[in-house]
């Protein structure tokens, strides 16, 4: 008998709900694994976060290596946990080959060194990051918050690699300010001091570089003698730096330079002029996704002369401290 047309309808919406049913059913797909390329940036993400935490570690006076590595357990963990284990597998791999290339293991080094660690302190080095690595990675499945949830794209929490930040910074410097010209035609030499800060917008460009850029304020104030009196004339300034920074693991150095304008007090008029400075400092570990860091540092600054008005020229150096805010 043939099927008229309301149970032919009737069957083929039977089948479409039964298909419904098995696509709705049928165990969700596994995401896909993350490309090679992004398992090897979380790699040296995470080696990177190792490699300072022992650096810092370190140059605070190595002492026994059960209690030195006890302290450095919380920030390597905070690293680890966030990555899956395929990528804690590959940075266990990458911290042991880094110390076989250097001549690993290293107590055969040292056997063969004659029992000395002297000449192996890159080797120690490495050997330290591999044993951290080890170590955290056969803790975290246990140590690890439960609320952290794995994955295979990690970024460095230690320093800004491949992304945006925040820079608030200041500091205090001295001043020598060399006057020369103007409407007496004469030049002297000025000491003084002051301090300021700024605001900066980052971007890392992978581990080493990044480029910094924003406004900063500063005052400072000159010794001035004339005859038995002294007075102590206020300098107030702007400027829109532009900062490229060279980091490797926990050291940096750092060149700028930026357009200025400088208030004189008792003069009514701003003058522009330039500012090119170099630093060299060191950052901490990161707290609440802040970086600290602090460094000495010297500019140079010239105004030219105008109007009857001196050509200034200040030597500035001093401390600066300040902190990246990770994005």
């Amino acid at each position: 008998m043939k099927p008229g047309p309301f149970t032919a309808r009737l069957a083929r919406s039977g089948v479409s709900a039964l298909l419904a049913i098995a696509l709705v059913a049928r165990p969700a797909k596994a995401e896909d694994p993350a490309p090679a390329e992004v398992m090897a940036a979380s790699t040296a993400h995470v080696m990177l976060d190792l490699r300072k935490i022992v650096e810092l570690q370190a140059s605070t006076g190595w002492k026994i290596d059960r209690y030195e590595f006890e302290a450095m357990m919380p920030n390597a963990l905070v690293s680890l946990c966030a990555a899956s284990e395929t990528v804690r597998a590959a940075v266990v791999a990458s911290a042991e080959q880094a110390e076989l290339r250097l001549g690993g293991p290293l107590d055969q080094a040292i056997d063969a060194n004659g029992g000395r660690i002297d000449g192996l302190e890159e080797l120690l080095f490495a050997a330290r990051v591999a044993r951290l690595a080890r170590e955290a990675v056969a803790r975290a499945p246990q140590e690890c918050p439960r609320w952290v949830k794995p994955s295979d794209r990690v970024s460095a929490l230690q320093t800004p690699v491949d992304r945006w930040f925040l820079v608030a910074e200041g500091g205090g410097q001295a001043t020598i300010q060399f006057e020369r010209g103007g409407a007496e035609g004469v030049s002297n030499a000025t000491l003084g001091g002051g301090g300021g800060g700024r605001i900066l917008v980052g971007r890392a460009f992978g581990p080493a570089w990044s480029l910094r850029f924003g406004p900063d304020l500063s005052a400072k104030a000159l010794v001035k003698r004339s005859g038995d009196t002294t007075s102590l004339p206020l300098q107030f300034q702007a400027g829109l730096p532009m900062v490229l920074r060279f980091a490797r693991v926990s050291w940096f150095t750092s060149a700028e330079v930026a357009p200025l304008l400088l208030a004189v007090e008792g003069d009514d008029r701003l003058r522009g002029g330039g500012r090119l400075g170099f630093m060299v400092g060191r950052s901490a570990l990161q707290l609440r996704g802040l970086v600290p860091w602090a460094g000495l540092g010297v500019e140079v600054e010239a105004f030219p002369s105008f109007d009857e008005r001196p050509t200034l020229i200040n030597l500035k150096g001093g401390l600066r401290a300040g902190v990246d805010w990770l994005l």
